[in-house]
């Protein structure tokens, strides 16, 4: 009779935890990739908040018939000095910034809000002539910020908009 030596079971065993490590890794690639995406999927949804909310400041300052002075709207700042507005405001602060106002944004952890600052005004008519109309406009620096479902995602954007 001949003995067993165990060989084909050590081998067996080998092969299997070899198996059990690249199922592991493959598991661990997928959760990596799932999370990607969804990231991915929260900062396009603050980025489309951001242009949502970008389009209806920019629509306010449309409806400017006058420069308005910037205590008629809270959200709205003559600029100061050379550090941009959005650097320095608390978006927090309900007094500093504007809400989003227009359609309904759905899936997000807080609305999108905006900010403006009159940066100067110029003129498309340069002449000294007496009787020439005056038709300057101002330009504003819109500044909106969102975020996505999670506050982790968080996008701003700015526009110089003419008016």
């Amino acid at each position: 009779m001949k003995t067993q030596q165990g060989a084909t079971l050590i081998i067996s065993l080998i092969i299997l935890l070899v198996l059990a490590l690249i199922s592991v890794a493959g598991i661990r690639a997928v959760v990596l990739e799932e999370r990607m995406v969804g990231n991915q999927r929260d900062v396009q949804l603050a980025f489309q908040a951001a242009e949502a909310a970008l389009e209806h400041a920019e629509q306010t300052v449309k409806s400017f018939s006058t420069t308005p002075l910037a205590s008629d709207y809270d959200w709205l700042y003559n600029r100061q000095d050379a550090t941009p507005l959005w650097q320095q405001v608390n978006w927090q602060d309900p007094d500093a910034v504007a809400d989003y106002g227009g359609p309904a944004l759905g899936q997000l952890s807080q609305q999108p809000k905006h900010v403006a600052e009159l940066l100067m005004t110029v003129s498309a008519n340069d002449s000294l002539e007496v009787g020439a109309v005056d038709d300057s406009q101002q330009l504003y620096r819109i500044t909106t910020r969102a975020t996505g479902q999670s506050d982790n995602a968080v996008v701003i954007i700015q526009s110089i908009y003419r008016q």
